[in-house]
């Protein structure tokens, strides 16, 4: 019950310093930088999804430079180049760092 007492006492120097460090919490919030980052990686289809991929080509035009730039981008050339694509993705890579504690290492 002191305790409560005290603090009832001191509210105003609470209150003061409560709104303080809410006003310079604020500020720090908006002053810092925003900074975002995004990666986006194309995969090769697979065998089961290259009618969609096929799609996307013809429609780029059939037998332009934009057509069979598409067809060449997005056309299988090595299945292994996904599972690598997936193992060097920055999530998987975090997630294993976390996962075994690899930053003691």
């Amino acid at each position: 019950m002191e305790w409560a007492w005290l603090l009832w006492g001191h509210r105003r120097f609470l209150m003061r310093w409560t709104i303080r460090g809410l006003i310079a919490a604020t500020l720090l919030a908006f002053l810092i930088p925003k900074r975002y980052e995004a990666t986006t990686r194309l995969m090769p289809s697979d065998n089961q999804s290259s009618m969609p991929m096929a799609m996307m080509a013809a429609m780029a035009g059939k037998g332009s430079a934009l057509g069979m730039l598409a067809n060449d981008v997005l056309s299988i050339k090595d299945p292994g180049s996904a599972f690598v694509g997936i193992l060097e993705s920055d999530t998987l890579l975090d997630r294993l760092i976390d996962r075994f504690d690899l930053r003691k290492v």
